[in-house]
């Protein structure tokens, strides 16, 4: 063998080598951000617990319920999480109407990720998430009623003058809605599966 020929060896082995330890290096950095992403996501849920459980405007039975579903949940998205203590303040300071609103919000914005995932992508309004969810299996019955019960009253605000909505309704609504929040956005413990 030439000294050509060893040369473009050892050049090759080197490249070779070089480009293992390249892709080591990125698995490695993927494996921590994967690691910090579920730790951030953890602390998102936990923060969402703790506010739930300090916030004495929202009832009893509602933060219970609350408590109750989050234990259910590894983690949530921060940008949900985020979102849903907002629409919880709003509820806090007595504006409900608007509280079902921002939940309708979130919603739509999880059921259109969700349904484009299994369907081809267009866009699409509420009525049609909601009803393409259903059809998909991706919202049971009474999540479907949830969702259009949130729908008719969103499309009545945005309407009408002056509506007005029973508070037993919006407790329930409420509920429900984040309920549907967290089966869209969280992941289930494994034990409580």
């Amino acid at each position: 063998m030439t000294n050509r020929a060893l040369l473009i060896n050892a050049s090759l082995i080197a490249i070779v080598i070089v480009a293992f330890y390249l892709l080591y290096k990125a698995y490695c950095n993927l494996k921590e951000l994967k690691e910090e992403n579920d730790r951030l996501r953890e602390m998102n849920l936990l923060l969402f617990k703790e506010y739930v459980k300090n916030c004495r405007a929202i009832p009893e039975d509602i933060q219970s319920q609350l408590t109750e579903l989050t234990e259910k949940y590894e983690h949530i998205d921060s940008d949900i999480a985020t979102e849903l203590i907002s629409t919880l303040e709003v509820y806090k300071n007595g504006h409900s109407q608007d509280c079902i609103v921002r939940l309708g919000k979130i919603i739509e914005n999880l059921l259109s990720k969700k349904v484009a995932e299994l369907s081809p992508a267009r866009r699409r309004t509420l009525k049609d998430l909601i009803d393409s969810a259903k059809n998909l299996r991706i919202l049971n019955e009474q999540e479907w009623n949830i969702c259009e019960a949130i729908r008719g009253v969103r499309n009545k605000l945005a309407h009408e003058i002056n509506v007005q909505i029973n508070a037993g309704w919006t407790s329930i609504t409420l509920l429900g809605a984040i309920q549907i929040i967290f089966q869209l956005s969280g992941e289930i413990k494994p034990d409580v599966i």
